[in-house]
C-alpha cells in the first residue's frame, strides 16, 4: 500500500473513546505549568513563515502558533466565542521592535510613558488585550462523573495590540455594555476579521471583531466552563500562552512566554447565566 493511501486510511480511523478508564496516558502527569495556550497569529507580508512559502501560509492568514494551521484569513473571517480576557504589558525597542519583556498589566502602567530610554536605547510600552477564545464548531459533549452532560472546547488566545488596540477598546465597550444586562461575552459569537491600516512605516493588517450573534446553548455552556477554568488559572498566575508578535514592516516573529495577571483580570461569572436557552 502506498504511503499516501496508508496515511489517508489512518486519518479516517475511528478513535475509541475510553469512558471507564481512570488513566489518560501522558495527560496523567501534565499540570498547568507544563502547557502553553496557543495564540492566533495574524500574518503580515514580511513574516518569515510567509516568505518561506513552505506551507502555503499567506499574508492575511490567521495561523495557530503551535502547529501553523491556518484557521481563517482576511478573506475568510473566523467565527469565535470569547470566554475571557487578560491584559499584559509588552516592551520592545522602538527602532527594531526587538522584544524586551512581557508581564502582567498593572493599573500603575496606565500613566507610564509610551516611549522611554534605557542606557540610551529608546523603548516603547504597549498594552496587550489577550482574548481567550474558542471555535464554536470545536465544542464537544462529554459525560460527567454524575452522568450529566458537559460541553467543552480548547482555548486559543487572540491578541490585540498596537494599532489593533483601538479596536479592542471598542469591542470591550460593547462587551461591558452587554454585561450590565447580565449577558456575558460567551453568550455570543463573533467574526474575527483583519483589515488594512497605515502609519508612517507603511501598510499593515490589524484584527477586529464584528458580526455578533447569539450563541446556541451548547456553545454558551462550553464558554462558561472555559471562563471558570481560565479565571482559576489567572488567579494562580498559571496561564501560559505563546505570545507571538504581529509582524509589521520592521518586525519578525518572536515566540515568548507570557504570564496572565491575577484576579484583577476582567470578571467572569461563577454560575451559569439565566439567559441560557
Amino acid at each position: 500500500m502506498a504511503k499516501k493511501e496508508l496515511a489517508k486510511k489512518e486519518a479516517t480511523k475511528e478513535i475509541q473513546v475510553f469512558v471507564e478508564t481512570e488513566s489518560m496516558g501522558v495527560a496523567d502527569e501534565v499540570t498547568s505549568s507544563d502547557v502553553q495556550i496557543p495564540s492566533l497569529m495574524l500574518m503580515q507580508a514580511n513574516a518569515e513563515i510567509v516568505k518561506e512559502r513552505s506551507n502555503d501560509v499567506q499574508c492575511g492568514d490567521f495561523v495557530n502558533s503551535i502547529d501553523n494551521e491556518v484557521w481563517g484569513s482576511i478573506d475568510e473571517p473566523l467565527r469565535l466565542c470569547v470566554s475571557g480576557m487578560f491584559k499584559t504589558e509588552l516592551i520592545t525597542e522602538t527602532k527594531n521592535n526587538k522584544w524586551i519583556s512581557t508581564r502582567p498589566w498593572e493599573p500603575s502602567m496606565e500613566n507610564a510613558e509610551y516611549k522611554f530610554q534605557v542606557d540610551g536605547v529608546e523603548r516603547k510600552r504597549q498594552k496587550v488585550f489577550n482574548y481567550i477564545c474558542f471555535r464554536p464548531l470545536d465544542v464537544s459533549e462529554i459525560t460527567s462523573n454524575d452522568g450529566g452532560k458537559q460541553y467543552v472546547a480548547l482555548p486559543i488566545v487572540v491578541k490585540f495590540k498596537g494599532a489593533s488596540g483601538k479596536n479592542a477598546k471598542k469591542f470591550n465597550y460593547l462587551l461591558d455594555s452587554y454585561a450590565k444586562f447580565k449577558k456575558p461575552s460567551f453568550c455570543m459569537t463573533f467574526n474575527l476579521i483583519a483589515a488594512e491600516d497605515k502609519n508612517e512605516h507603511g501598510t499593515f493588517l490589524v484584527y477586529n471583531f464584528n458580526d455578533m450573534r447569539e450563541a446556541v446553548k451548547e456553545t454558551q455552556m462550553a464558554g462558561l466552563m472555559l471562563a471558570q477554568v481560565s479565571k482559576k488559572a489567572m488567579a494562580k498566575n498559571e496561564m501560559d500562552v505563546i505570545d507571538t508578535e504581529e509582524v509589521t514592516v520592521e518586525k519578525s516573529v518572536n515566540n515568548i512566554r507570557n504570564h496572565a495577571p491575577g484576579a484583577d483580570g476582567s470578571p467572569m461569572p461563577e454560575q451559569a447565566p439565566s439567559n441560557l436557552y
